[in-house]
């Protein structure tokens, strides 16, 4: 692999926070936990529509889809919101983020100081169509696809992300 280093920019703000926690989100709606009560609830619903025919029990039907609804429907809407208020309460404009990232790790300015870690601190990068969010934790870092200035730099982040972390994950 070329000794590289790239340099990204980009600014933070609501729609980049609201982006990486909806890659986060979909991701661990797809964990083993999360399918299987997902399972649970379609079948539940086919229950309560079982038990709601043969004998006329319409609560268990009403409960089940209620929790179908929101499960499937109002969870991301919520926590979404909840998500916006404790951002607007925290963040007082959007702020230009620096990174320069090369074979030995990241250095930059996230926040209002400076940081710099090593890629053995990143427990996990997942990469999606939206950029990857890498998981130092606690802290999740999100690099969007727009920070990138070519696609070269790009496929090199993907290249050096699934060589020097454990685990890389790409979903779409």
């Amino acid at each position: 692999m070329e000794n590289k280093t790239i340099s990204l920019k980009y600014p933070w703000g609501e729609e980049e926070f609201l982006t990486s926690n909806r890659i986060h989100y979909r991701l661990r709606m797809k964990e083993p936990a999360f399918r299987f009560l997902g399972y649970f609830l379609v079948l539940s619903v086919a229950y309560g529509l079982f038990i709601a025919l043969a004998h006329g029990i319409y609560p268990v039907l009403a409960a089940t889809l209620l929790f179908g609804i929101y499960w499937y429907v109002l969870r991301w809407r919520i926590q979404r919101g909840r998500l916006l208020r404790d951002f607007r309460k925290k963040a007082k404009a959007v702020r230009e983020v620096q990174w320069i990232v090369d074979e030995d790790g990241f250095r930059g300015k996230p926040d209002d100081g400076s940081s710099e870690f090593s890629w053995d601190t990143i427990r996990k990068v997942v990469f999606s169509e939206e950029g990857f969010l890498l998981y130092q934790y606690p802290a999740i870092v999100f690099l969007p696809r727009k920070a990138f200035t070519s696609d070269e730099d790009l496929q090199w982040m993907r290249s050096i992300s699934g060589s020097k972390v454990e685990k890389y994950v790409e979903v779409y």
